[in-house]
């Protein structure tokens, strides 16, 4: 098993649709875009169009209410679980049935009446957490990741051969293309995309459903170890 890259891109804004899909699309590969629900409702025929063309639309509620360490001051669990339910309601009702992961802000995963991680899991069990990191096992569905804000091709691409020397799994988190919040330049962006291409052998580019669903089936097709006779 070789390198396996999910491209997330958090709050489904103008320069998600405008720029990324156009370039995510033109490179073959699909993305992971984790909404913000007043963004979806403004234009969301566009992102219904966007899930249907096989990338996928996930819920990253609370991205935007967190403060910038990622904890949830001003929340507690009931108001987190109601948010997230809602907007996975919202999803559903907007775009399908589709299965689509969670987004946790990066960061601490606590709100006012202490971690929140469990409450997340009784409603997704595709995940990815605050913490940061490489995924040597994505089949647990608890995804670390690894913010791209302000890196440049270059640092990108250096990231993503760690991937590859270490046969895991890399969830990039982008903010804005050129625009927007923690942006990355947009040149950077598509040499990006341009080395992923060049390096389909090593280099496995899919959503962050694909990636659970794909290594969750390869471990229960994994064969059994033959008992050692004594």
């Amino acid at each position: 098993m070789g390198a396996r890259v999910c491209l997330t891109y958090d709050g489904t804004t103008w320069n998600h649709l405008e720029v990324v899909v156009p370039s995510l699309n033109a490179s073959g590969v699909k993305g992971t875009f984790y909404a913000e629900p007043t963004h979806i409702l403004e234009r969301f025929s566009d992102w219904r169009k966007v899930a249907a063309s096989g990338h996928e639309v996930g819920n990253g509620c609370l991205i935007a209410s967190a403060l910038p360490d990622g904890s949830l001051p001003a929340w507690g669990h009931a108001t987190v679980r109601e948010e997230v339910a809602e907007t996975r309601l919202l999803l559903q009702e907007t775009l399908g049935d589709a299965p689509h992961s969670f987004a946790m802000p990066l960061g601490a995963d606590v709100c006012r009446d202490g971690p929140y991680l469990a409450v997340i899991q009784s409603l997704y069990s595709v995940v990815r957490v605050g913490q940061t990191g490489f995924n040597a096992d994505p089949a647990s569905g608890l995804l670390m990741s690894l913010p791209m804000a302000g890196l440049t091709a270059d640092q990108m691409r250096e990231i993503v051969r760690g991937a590859i020397q270490t046969k895991s799994a890399a969830v990039l988190v982008f903010g804005g293309v050129g625009a927007g919040r923690h942006a990355v330049h947009r040149r950077d962006h598509e040499e990006l995309l341009a080395f992923l291409k060049e390096n389909a052998d090593l280099i496995t580019v899919m959503t962050v459903t694909e990636l659970v669903a794909s290594e969750q089936a390869r471990h229960r097709t994994r064969p059994v170890p033959s008992p050692t006779l004594e």
